[in-house]
């Protein structure tokens, strides 16, 4: 089957492909079928050659800025042409975020093919307290209701979606975790320095909780624990967290390694003793699953995403805001009483989402419509 997957637009250029968080998606998809990638990626003053990412053929579709809706959708169905020209004749479209994708709908309708959506975007959630301007929800609501299958990352998110559009056929498909780049074998074998090693990872804004893990280090500080705590990442709360981990007296304890490639900072991860995942609403949060892929167990608030793939065998969730049940939760796990090995945390996460078995998921899904 042939699979031209569609990467919404933003207002600033992104990668075709790792803007929008679906690089092991598209490796998974690209393992059962034929893949293409339609990137919208506006503004620039034309259409920009066909490229290669990952040996997956990637066309761009833009625009010039200020561009109606009429005009994206002229840009689209242009790019649509020249893909088909140059011999690559889509069975499906696969879109990603729902309230960019009104091009894509139109796009699978002109060619006569199913559309799958998959939706990432936490504000169509409740738990995000920005929820979508009326029209994006508009636009959202009718990819929704045109596509002939919506995959929601989470469960959290597939109910956000039925409120939304009761009508809409929703399933829970997981984000894919890259288990080359996380891995068990990762893990160090040296002696340990009997530091109680965190890590925390993610974008550095007041949403994600970070000020939470470090008061729950302060307070395993106090518990004479002695945390070291890696936090992985950049944003605007940089320098207020700096100057709080100060405040906490844990400059000794805490290490600000900013923004870091996944396979640098994987190592780290796989070192830890435990991951902290803090934030407010996640729709699936891959960093949790990345820890666990790595055989690290898991302390993560009760944030929509996490409560999917958190079980005793593997992490703790605990409530937000909550930096004392945090602490506890963490030593806790710690003591990894019903806790599981690091290989067997590592190899039932990658069973249930590695690249191959996600992709298989989505496979299925693809047979299934075509079959239609």
């Amino acid at each position: 089957m042939k699979v031209l997957v569609a990467t919404p637009w933003y207002p600033t250029p992104q990668h075709p492909i790792d803007g929008v968080f679906v690089r092991e998606q598209v490796r998974g998809l690209a393992e059962h079928h034929d893949v293409a990638v339609l990137h919208i990626a506006p503004p620039v003053a034309g259409p920009a050659p066909p490229t290669r990412v990952d040996g997956i053929p990637v066309f761009t579709a833009s625009w010039r800025a200020r561009t109606g809706p009429i005009g994206r959708v002229r840009a689209v169905l242009d790019a649509v042409r020249r893909i088909r020209r140059s011999g690559f004749e889509p069975d499906l479209v696969h879109a990603q975020i729902a309230a960019k994708s009104v091009p894509a709908l139109v796009a699978a309708k002109r060619l006569s093919v199913p559309l799958v959506v998959t939706e990432q975007w936490s504000r169509v959630m409740d738990l995000d307290p920005r929820p979508l301007p009326p029209g994006q929800r508009r636009s959202a609501a009718a990819v929704y209701q045109g596509a002939d299958a919506v995959l929601a990352v989470g469960s959290e998110l597939r109910r956000a979606i039925k409120d939304l559009t009761p009508r809409a056929r929703v399933l829970v498909v997981p984000n894919p975790v890259d288990t080359t780049v996380f891995h068990p074998g990762l893990r160090p074998t040296a002696t340990e320095d009997g530091r109680l090693r965190l890590i925390t990872t993610g974008r550095l804004v007041d949403y994600k909780g970070v000020d939470q893990v470090l008061r729950a280090t302060a307070l395993l500080r106090d518990r004479g624990l002695d945390p070291h705590l890696d936090v992985i990442g950049e944003g605007p709360e940089l320098g207020r967290l700096r100057a709080m981990a100060a405040d906490l007296r844990l400059a000794d304890a805490v290490r600000f390694h900013g923004r870091q490639h996944k396979a640098d900072f994987a190592p780290l991860v796989a070192a830890a003793h435990v991951a902290v995942v803090a934030g407010d609403f996640e729709t699936f949060c891959v960093a949790g699953i990345e820890a666990l892929a790595c055989g690290t167990p898991v302390v993560a608030t009760r944030c929509g995403g996490p409560q999917d793939y958190i079980t005793p065998r593997n992490g703790r969730l605990v409530p937000l805001w909550e930096p004392g049940l945090m602490a506890n939760a963490i030593a806790d796990l710690v003591d990894r009483a019903d806790v599981g090995s690091p290989e067997e945390i590592a190899r039932a996460t990658a069973a249930e989402y590695g690249i191959d078995a996600v992709g298989r998921r989505i496979a299925g899904i693809y047979q299934r419509l075509h079959r239609r």
